[in-house]
């Protein structure tokens, strides 16, 4: 830890989560320190108010608007995302609101005694993270249309959970899970079978490249001496006779998901499921890798938009 990192540190104890549930803006800390190469420090910003977002002559209206002083303060090395005023010392919240951006002297004339400070030197303060390659449908549909799978349980444990879950499940014509890792056991359709014989029992591995199925999905779904042919043993694994064990990776995996594709409802579940995780952990924003995997609604550079029912958090989504 540097010695900003430990001062930034000391005026506060506050954890990423926390400082997004009290700012409610969307403001996320990264403790580094300043940008080098030319850039203005927090220091130097004080000698340039002209970089402010907010001018002082807009401070009376902004406090009068929103009746009342500052809930938050923010000081730090304000990376404001603004090529032409990229840098502040400040930032000062009402709500959900943000009051002002720009120098600390300015900003603290919007706040009182009841007004929370948080002081973090020469560190960033950023408004937030960039994911720059993730899969939010895959993760979204693990969290709502799928059964979690403990990456460090036993495949004889999983399908243990794997019971469970189609126990409580009896609606479910697929029936899928998410998170196994292959070990000294190798996945076989028996395990599979032996609890679910007559429905489709798809489990995709943690790194979602491989997926342990049951005889009934691998009858559906083509998984035989011709899969064999197509694909290789590299990704249809056989037993002693050359017959397919129902592990599979790679192609047979995304043919298979193409055939399993979310409906448009469902996909909206799963992105609104995988936003509220993103946004608890400060990315507001991120590269949605493969997103032609997650539903046959969505097709390259398509973008989508739509509310949930209480109109909250708009999700905007862009397929490139």
């Amino acid at each position: 830890m540097t010695d900003n990192e430990k001062k930034g540190k000391s005026s506060l104890d506050i954890n990423r989560r926390d400082f997004l549930r009290h700012a409610s803006v969307g403001l996320m800390v990264c403790a580094t320190t300043p940008l080098s190469g030319g850039s203005a420090t927090a220091g130097e910003a004080k000698s340039k108010p002209a970089n402010a977002l907010r001018t002082p002559n807009t401070v009376k209206s902004a406090v009068s608007k929103n009746n009342g002083k500052a809930d938050l303060l923010i000081l730090g090395n304000i990376i404001t995302m603004n090529e032409h005023k990229p840098f502040a010392e400040a930032v000062a919240v009402k709500g959900d609101k943000i009051l002002y951006v720009g120098a600390s002297e300015v900003a603290k004339k919007l706040c009182d005694k009841h007004t929370k400070r948080y002081d973090y030197g020469k560190n960033s303060v950023y408004p937030g993270f960039l994911e720059s390659h993730c899969h939010p449908g895959g993760a979204g549909s693990r969290m709502t249309l799928m059964q979690p799978l403990d990456p460090n349980a036993s495949l004889e444990e999983c399908v243990l959970v794997m019971k469970k879950y189609m126990e409580a499940h009896p609606e479910k014509k697929i029936l899928q899970g998410q998170g196994f890792e292959e070990r000294d056991v190798k996945p076989h359709h028996g395990m599979l079978d032996a609890i679910c014989p007559d429905k489709i029992m798809i489990c995709t591995d943690s790194g979602g490249h491989s997926m342990w199925l049951n005889g009934k999905a691998m009858e559906a779904y083509g998984i035989n001496k011709q899969a064999v042919d197509k694909w290789g043993t590299e990704c249809v694994r056989v037993d002693e006779n050359g017959r397919p064990t129902g592990y599979i990776s790679e192609g047979p995996v995304f043919y298979i998901r193409e055939q399993t594709s979310n409906t448009l409802d469902e996909m909206k579940l799963a992105l609104s499921a995988w936003q509220d995780y993103a946004l608890s952990r400060g990315y507001t924003a991120s590269y949605n890798a493969g997103v032609e995997l997650i539903s046959s609604f969505l097709s390259p550079r398509h973008i989508m938009r739509w509310k949930r029912k209480d109109g909250s958090n708009i999700i905007r989504m862009q397929a490139v």
